[in-house]
């Protein structure tokens, strides 16, 4: 097996002030920064330009529900369920519904 390099996650002060804006803002919101984002945040250009397109991908096709629903169930089948997420991203069944396909 090849030797893989080691990925290192910054903490706040191991990155400039932008990215230390919004890992503020990461933190405020979701009470924590996800490691992803932290490692992006190594640059504030890439991480700036990531969660703007995270932030409209999908949109048009699903409701924030729906996507906040497929987020929650991408990370339980890869095994990182965050289970202090906040509150607000617990779907209630009742508010949503998958749609069958059409035939």
């Amino acid at each position: 097996m090849k030797d893989v390099t080691k990925i290192t996650v910054p903490s706040r002060t191991d990155v400039n002030e932008k990215s230390q804006q919004i890992f503020d803002q990461m933190e405020f919101q979701l009470g924590m920064v996800p490691n992803l984002y932290a490692t992006i945040g190594y640059s504030s250009n890439a991480l700036e330009n990531f969660l703007s397109f995270s932030g409209t991908a999908g949109k048009g096709s699903f409701t924030n529900k729906e996507i906040e629903a497929i987020k929650l169930a991408v990370s339980q089948a890869n095994g990182v369920f965050i289970v202090n997420r906040p509150i607000r991203l617990l779907l209630n069944p009742t508010d949503f519904q998958m749609k069958k396909p059409s035939s």
